[in-house]
């Protein structure tokens, strides 16, 4: 059995990033906040954690409050951490968290984004090349770990710029026996995780640190139940049709190697919201005309970066057109195709539409109009 005593814990929040203020993300700090207490509480040292925060100004003093200096998380600092820092320590247990933004390349290698992340220079860590290294002898002895990925895709644009983005691979050694991994992200491949700015925390993260309150204090904490337990909440969620406040999948690797997605919004739609929608022609063309009164549809960047967020079989059989009516066309016919499709798109252009507002509500009140439900 592991003991707390026996525990280290690297946490990571990340809230600002040297590329600028548009990579901003209001809950990351937060939520590093919530893990530290939750590992106090359960008699995990505080020289055993190590803390890496970058805090948008409002949620610097919340940062000041934790106690443990936290450390500027750039890539250096985090590369230190997670291979000298560990290089000459054992324990019963290595716990890592991390809030911040991610993406996945075209190999389906993880990637999360560091502070010093600049627009020159997306310095990055790969969780694919830490889980290959917290395998092998290049650290100390831990043999069971736990990862808790709350990284949050919603700058599609980083899927286009990730096929040239330099991999930066962490050093391992000679396989150690014995070691077993339990890791769980908030997205799948190709998938949004979704931040609740107004709470100031990641859908994820919010349903994490609750769920692990109410467990009991064994330690560590049963991570096959706990997979249970979110995978009912994020069910539960979605049937009350609050997929916003959900991530669209749950990804884990468990404590044998295997993977698996939980908690799929986009393929359990609501009864109610995969239901067939049947447009007439005249239908779908004021609705493609109201959807190109959005940015987000008529500039022909952002629209491949909504094409790019929706599931595999919408994206990938879409009729490319010059003609960006009759691409948009294309779009919702595609979509129609296909049981929650149409909402999906809907939801996924929503994230993008910005300040589109009077567009907006000239859609909102066409969709009314159509009886498409959203």
């Amino acid at each position: 059995m592991a003991s707390p005593e026996k525990t280290r814990a690297i946490v990571v929040g990340m809230e600002t990033y040297a590329v600028g203020s548009g990579w901003n993300l209001n809950g990351p700090a937060s939520d590093a906040y919530k893990f530290v207490n939750w590992l106090r509480a359960r008699g995990v040292p505080d020289g055993q954690i190590s803390l890496f925060i970058s805090a948008l100004p409002e949620n610097q003093q919340l940062v000041n409050q934790i106690g443990i200096p936290a450390t500027n998380p750039t890539q250096a600092a985090i590369t230190s951490a997670i291979t000298d820092g560990l290089a000459n320590r054992s324990g019963d247990l290595l716990i890592f968290f991390w809030g911040g933004h991610g993406v996945v390349d075209a190999k389906n290698n993880r990637l999360l984004f560091c502070a010093d992340a600049s627009e020159a220079n997306l310095r990055h860590i790969s969780l694919n090349s830490l889980l290959t290294t917290w395998r092998t002898d290049s650290i100390g002895y831990f043999p069971r770990q736990i990862g808790f990925i709350d990284a949050c895709q919603n700058y599609l644009e980083f899927n286009r710029l990730a096929s040239t983005m330099p991999q930066y691979v962490l050093p391992s050694g000679t396989p150690v026996p014995g070691v077993e991994q339990f890791f769980m992200l908030s997205a799948s491949v190709g998938e949004l995780a979704a931040n609740l700015t107004q709470e100031k925390t990641g859908a994820f993260s919010q349903a994490l640190m609750q769920e692990l309150e109410k467990a009991n204090l064994e330690w560590p904490p049963d991570m096959a139940e706990l997979n249970r337990r979110l995978m009912e909440r994020f069910m539960s969620l979605r049937d009350a049709g609050r997929p916003d406040q959900t991530p669209s999948h749950l990804w884990y690797r468990d404590w044998k190697g295997g993977e698996g997605t939980i908690g799929s919004f986009k393929r359990q739609a609501s009864a109610k919201q995969a239901a067939a929608i049947q447009l007439t022609n005249e239908q779908r063309d004021e609705l493609v005309m109201a959807l190109l009164e959005l940015d987000a549809m008529a500039n022909r960047q952002e629209r491949e970066s909504v094409i790019a967020d929706l599931r595999r079989e919408i994206k990938f059989n879409i009729e490319y057109s010059n003609r960006d009516r009759l691409h948009v066309d294309n779009l919702v016919k595609t979509a129609l195709k296909y049981p929650g499709g149409l909402q999906e798109l809907l939801h996924t252009i929503k994230r993008f539409k910005g300040a589109d507002e009077i567009a907006g509500r000239n859609l909102e009140t066409l969709l009314v109009k159509l009886n498409i439900p959203i």
